[in-house]
């Protein structure tokens, strides 16, 4: 009963409203261009894998640059933009956008990783990166700097000797010391390109192999896989058609007109299974053999004639009549051939 009257008390609603408050909303500054971001403070942070990083060509390093800014969404933070030096690959990862919630309030966090892979020793600058924001406690425009970064790119490992062109020079000439040292460089780097391009040339090439290996597998494995389901609803044919001829065989033995008459169209059936005949007469137009049996048969079934003994010519022609024959292989096929010969 209590139940009964807790579940039978409306609620009442209520409302509650807060003050209003009244909030100015400055105009962008005169003249002002470019990525809008007001900001309490933004700060870039570097990160490497590995630390400290190591440049030497063909190795990847992964470069990390965390973007915060207080008082923002994520969202909000740009896209880094920069050039790297030529012989310097660069591949951007996605970023990460996040937003956290602090006591002083938001913070914007844009996390960007890059895979550096340096293609050519020496000497490299990275560019600086820099971000604009309006710094809103000062109210300016201030630029937040990460310095350009002079990076050395040593060769790669068990590559040609570094001390080649030093022993080169020890051992040539005075007055060909500039040449011997111009032509060992050249070589040394002829030798770093074409070991790079032949390794990645060879790689494309076993890709390839595999591909055209999986695909020529997997079509043999289809092709397989149809031959053997086309040979299985062969046989199964096969087997139909023997059961229904023995069945059609029988009933025109010792059965009524009724069953000849079924045994026939289910016969009929299994030979055209794609375009089965929809009645006797489709049975005896196409096979004429047994055209004059089949009118003499529906003539019994509806009533000219009652006598069933003529139905004898029926039976005899069935019965001349095979879908199973033997070749020269002793392979079975389906074809017309004389189920009974007469014999000689």
């Amino acid at each position: 009963g209590n139940f009964g009257n807790l579940f039978q008390k409306r609620g009442r609603r209520i409302f509650s409203t807060s003050e209003s408050q009244t909030i100015e909303v400055k105009p962008l500054p005169s003249g002002f261009k470019g990525w809008w971001l007001p900001a309490n403070n933004l700060k870039i942070e570097e990160r490497w894998q590995p630390d400290p990083p190591v440049f030497r060509v063909g190795e990847p390093l992964t470069r990390t640059l965390v973007i915060s800014a207080n008082g923002v969404y994520g969202n909000q933070i740009p896209e880094l933009s920069f050039e790297f030096p030529e012989n310097i690959k660069s591949y951007a990862d996605q970023a990460l956008i996040e937003t956290e919630q602090t006591p002083e309030g938001l913070k914007g966090i844009r996390i960007e990783k890059w895979v550096h892979i340096p293609s050519q020793s020496g000497k490299y600058e990275l560019p600086k990166i820099s971000v604009g924001w309006w710094d809103v406690t000062k109210d300016k425009f201030r630029t937040t700097v990460l310095p350009a970064r002079v990076i050395d790119v040593l060769p790669a490992s068990g590559s040609f000797p570094e001390n080649y062109a030093t022993v080169e020079t020890k051992l040539a000439k005075p007055e060909t010391l500039k040449t011997a040292v111009t032509v060992s460089q050249e070589l040394l780097q002829a030798y770093k390109q074409t070991n790079f391009w032949l390794v990645l040339a060879i790689g494309f090439a076993l890709l390839w192999a595999g591909t055209m290996l999986l695909w020529y597998l997997n079509k043999n494995d289809k092709r397989f896989k149809s031959q053997n389901t086309e040979n299985n609803t062969k046989q199964n044919q096969k087997l139909e058609i023997r059961d229904a001829t023995i069945k059609v065989e029988k009933a025109l033995r010792s059965g009524t007109p009724e069953t000849i008459q079924a045994s026939l169209l289910k016969w009929g059936g299994s030979v055209w299974n794609e375009d089965p005949p929809q009645g006797l007469e489709q049975i005896g137009e196409r096979l004429p053999e047994l055209k004059n049996g089949i009118k003499v048969l529906n003539s019994v079934l509806y009533g000219e004639l009652q006598k069933e003994d003529s139905l004898e010519e029926l039976q005899n022609n069935f019965c001349k009549l095979s879908l199973i024959k033997k070749n020269d292989n002793n392979d079975k096929q389906f074809q017309l051939s004389p189920l009974y010969p007469e014999s000689k």
